[in-house]
């Protein structure tokens, strides 16, 4: 795979869910961006998961997983309790 090809962005559905989030995430960025002056700090988790719901046993184990998600929060490397280089973040936004 070639260099440009790697870095080419993906190309997306227009009217997707996946448009939809990737329109919102860019305009919450530029507004936290220019709030705080400073672009070098992620603010989004990488990805999310789209899931198609094809019949009653995937609802009942998709609702599942949104109930007991947050009780993941404590373990999940993303949480700034495990991860502590957070503390040398000054995000600068008031609102």
């Amino acid at each position: 795979m070639t260099r440009m090809a790697r870095n080419a962005p993906l190309r997306q559905e227009p009217n997707s869910i996946s448009s939809f989030v990737a329109g919102f995430k860019s305009a919450v960025t530029k507004r936290i961006n220019l709030l705080r002056d400073n672009r070098d700090i992620p603010i989004w988790q990488r990805n999310y998961y789209e899931s198609i719901i094809r019949d009653e046993q995937s609802l009942i184990a998709i609702r599942e997983y949104i109930r007991n998600n947050p009780c993941q929060w404590q373990k999940d490397p993303d949480n700034p309790v495990n991860d502590q280089s957070w503390k040398t973040l000054d995000l600068d936004l008031y609102f």
